[in-house]
């Protein structure tokens, strides 16, 4: 459609351009012969004007050819064309310049003229002469019908190459989508893992976009299983305990019970949040505001806080984005601030900067800190080192799961405050 406009376009824009160039031909042909007119012209030795001789061109000399001239002395005397054989057209109205006028005249029994008028005035003589020269304004309109058919042919042809262009290149053009098509139906039904073969620049974005998402939900699945695995391994001994003590006659020991629950609802959350970290891991779009999590902890916790006058200071988590799922930030951050506010004695320091592609994260207390050599042992055993205190490792061990599963890292050291100094990197946004 927009290369048939195109072509219309373009053929009013050309004929236009052909039939200013044909009346500028017409009007120069007409000139010229008024001037061979003015060099055929002289003057006697009375100071009249004459004709030496009429012009030679044939087409004046055929009668009602279309071509005429005459000239006029002093407006009397007249001389004119053979081809006019008992014809006339008018003289023009107005005053005409030194370089002459083009006028347009339809007089009966004639066709559509065009006339070039000069005046021809001598210094030698008082008497002046008026030469005429008409063509026929059908010579125009043949020289432009002429290009029109030969433009309408060339149009038509090249709208036919343009189009058969566009085709091959649709057809051509988009073969490897029809590929990535045809090899995803494959997929789906289960002949096919991944999309394979060669394709063009173009296309190889899309193509590795989509092996990469490919590949993520297969380790999505994959992850899933084994999750689902462990978890039904671990739930095994405690399912076990219960029974036992619900088969006692007193019906068991309610503290044995509610160790075990608090397992099972300990590796239930585990599971779960390493679940849906892995599969949030790499997909496209994933990302949380750092300050905006940041700042909602900060509130919830100093409410909770609030009659041990704990202060949680932020700095610097402006603009730092995670890439990552809102909820496994929230819960990451959640466990390391809450686990800081409860060892505190009367403030929790988070400062965050971003280093390369990721984002870093301290976040330190002022309290009595862990002796270095249970610093690691924080992690691998999951739960606390101090039964009495109000702190847990419990979060820690979750959390060094969900970061691992981001390819992260979690550090921990001695404050200069004089407690707990958690390192956190995790990849940014």
């Amino acid at each position: 459609m927009w290369i048939t406009v195109a072509l219309v376009a373009t053929a009013f824009l050309l004929t236009g351009m052909f039939r200013g160039y044909a009346e500028q031909t017409m009007l120069s042909e007409l000139r010229d012969h008024a001037e061979e007119l003015v060099e055929l012209s002289g003057i006697d030795k009375r100071g009249a004007v004459y004709l030496v001789r009429h012009p030679i061109d044939p087409r004046f000399n055929r009668p009602r050819s279309g071509w005429y001239w005459k000239v006029l002395i002093d407006g009397a005397k007249e001389e004119r064309s053979a081809s006019l054989d008992g014809l006339d057209f008018p003289v023009p109205a107005g005053q005409i310049d030194k370089a002459g006028m083009m006028y347009s005249v339809a007089s009966p029994g004639m066709e559509p003229l065009q006339v070039f008028a000069q005046n021809l005035e001598s210094s030698k003589s008082a008497v002046s002469a008026l030469i005429l020269v008409a063509g026929p304004t059908a010579a125009i309109e043949k020289l432009v019908h002429s290009f029109n058919k030969t433009l309408a042919a060339s149009l038509a042809l090249l709208g036919l190459g343009l189009v058969g262009a566009v085709a091959l290149q649709v057809m051509f053009g988009l073969q490897p989508l029809r590929q990535i098509s045809r090899t995803i139906s494959e997929i789906r039904a289960g002949r096919a893992d991944r999309l394979d073969g060669q394709f063009p620049s173009e296309i190889k974005p899309l193509a590795h976009e989509l092996n990469a998402l490919l590949d993520h939900n297969t380790a999505v699945i994959e992850r899933a299983r084994v999750q689902t695995g462990n978890l039904a391994h671990t739930l095994k001994t405690p399912l076990a305990v219960l029974t036992n003590e619900a088969e006692q006659p007193n019906g068991g020991n309610n503290e044995v019970v509610q160790q075990q629950i608090a397992l099972m609802a300990h590796s239930i959350d585990r599971n779960l949040s390493r679940a849906r970290a892995a599969g949030a891991r790499g997909i496209l779009g994933a990302r949380a505001e750092v300050d905006s999590v940041v700042a909602g902890l900060r509130r919830t916790l100093e409410h909770l806080y609030k009659e041990r006058g704990i202060a949680i200071i932020v700095e610097g988590t402006d603009s730092l984005v995670f890439r990552g799922e809102r909820q496994d930030l929230e819960e990451i951050l959640g466990n390391l601030i809450d686990n800081a506010c409860k060892w505190a004695r009367t403030e929790v320091r988070v400062r965050a900067e971003r280093v390369d592609e990721t984002v870093r994260l301290t976040i330190e207390d002022d309290g009595q800190g862990i002796k270095e050599e249970q610093l690691e042992e924080v992690l691998k055993r999951g739960r606390k080192l101090d039964e009495t205190s109000p702190g847990s490792g419990l979060g820690l061990h979750i959390v060094h799961d969900l970061v691992e599963l981001y390819s992260g890292s979690l550090i921990l050291t001695r404050s200069s405050l004089g407690g707990l100094l958690v390192t956190l990197e995790i990849p940014s946004a």
